[in-house]
């Protein structure tokens, strides 16, 4: 008996369509803040285990930018003013007058906040995105940051655990 097995094949889609472009629009800036928070981790995070983390997230942020900046470059793309996982500035502002446990708590708490963005927007472009590309780059921000989401929320519950009054197990209830 022959079997033959007749597979569906497609031309890669190589050219950025609307939702692409929102996707870059959105996460470049959402990356740059996410930088943002990581520098000030680096500087004040007490915890060994969150300094850590912020070490990881710091080279993820660093080369997933240099690409989609090349592609808002080559597309011509605006940044988003306001994109998934925007914060508030009084609270990153607010960071800087922390110390300790508050400042590790506070930032997890705005960190997972703005973790939580760059799901959402994977999602949308794996939804209704096009280009192979850019939907690779989507299922690979997925995975990461669902990841590093995990670790956040089970360093927020230690911390919160052994320190129930620090600031960021307030705003976290």
């Amino acid at each position: 008996m022959l079997v033959v097995a007749v597979v569906a094949c497609r031309e890669p889609v190589t050219t950025p369509g609307a939702a692409e472009r929102s996707f870059v629009a959105a996460l470049i800036p959402h990356h740059h803040l996410g930088q943002e928070l990581n520098g000030t981790a680096a500087w004040s995070a007490e915890d060994v285990r969150l300094r850590g983390l912020v070490f990881e997230m710091g080279g993820y942020h660093a080369r997933e930018l240099a690409l989609m900046e090349r592609w808002a470059g080559d597309w011509d793309v605006p940044l988003a003013e306001d994109f998934p996982g925007n914060l508030e500035r009084r609270r990153i502002d607010g960071l800087a007058d922390l110390r300790g446990t508050d400042f590790d708590t506070e930032w997890l708490v705005l960190m997972i906040d703005h973790h939580d963005g760059a799901v959402d927007l994977a999602d949308t472009q794996l939804r209704v995105g096009r280009m192979d590309e850019a939907r690779d780059l989507a299922t690979e921000v997925r995975k990461v940051q669902s990841d590093e989401l995990a670790k956040m929320r089970a360093l927020l519950g230690e911390l919160c655990a052994t320190s129930p009054r620090a600031l960021g197990c307030r705003s976290a209830r």
